[in-house]
């Protein structure tokens, strides 16, 4: 059960460019979590409503990311695993530094604001999943438009590469393997969370047999 490959990504950003084309948009942001993942392959660690993440994809030039610095080890495993499509990320930090000073938590709105002018996006029209974060750096960019998208940005997400649907049938074999263990060993009596924790234990046991290296959430 590896992760997608960059071949998934190449496929997902001519989606993003017809889109973008149609729609007249510099950029596309993702900043929930399962948008965020279909953008970067990165399952989100932290909570977007309390530490706010943003995946930008221009229509022209490398994707970035703005990110919590507590995904720091993850990130570092992801790309170890060579699973990341984007390698231009920009940390804020969770508390003030002595050194190596960087953006904070609450400056969220001017870290971003920066950044996309770093990256000639402040003059921009840019779609978004969910306006919530970029609310507040458009508001310091006065040539940015910022703009839901979340419609057509979803009817992408249900479009399947070819590898993501063997991904998906490998994902259901291995349910119902699991359902049907669960069939063998229900019994009356038998405590709901220990039969819930045995069955997980059985999981990651065939897991292991299954899919050798991988790794399974």
């Amino acid at each position: 059960m590896s992760f997608l490959s960059r071949a998934v990504f190449d496929y997902r950003k001519g989606m993003m460019d017809a889109l973008m084309d149609r729609e007249g948009y510099e950029a596309l942001a993702f900043t929930s979590p399962y948008f965020f993942q279909f953008a970067t392959n990165f399952h989100l660690d932290v909570q977007g409503w309390e530490r706010p993440v943003a995946a930008i994809v221009p229509r022209h030039g490398e994707p970035f990311m703005l990110m919590c610095e507590l995904s720091t080890s993850h990130l570092r495993f992801a790309e170890e695993r060579q699973q990341l499509w984007c390698s231009d990320i920009t940390f804020y930090a969770e508390h003030p530094r002595v050194t190596n000073r960087t953006w904070l938590v609450g400056q969220w709105a001017d870290m971003a604001a920066s950044v996309l002018k770093d990256k000639g996006l402040h003059r921009a029209r840019i779609g978004c999943d969910v306006i919530g974060p970029m609310a507040k750096p458009a508001g310091l960019l006065p040539g940015l438009t910022v703009e839901t998208a979340l419609k057509p940005m979803r009817e992408m997400r249900l479009v399947k590469h070819p590898e993501e649907l063997a991904l998906m049938r490998q994902a259901a074999d291995f349910s119902d393997w699991i359902q049907d263990r669960y069939l063998e060993n229900i019994r009356p009596g038998r405590v709901v969370q220990e039969l819930d924790a045995s069955m997980a234990a059985l999981a990651y046991e065939e897991a292991a047999k299954r899919f050798p290296g991988s790794h399974l959430e």
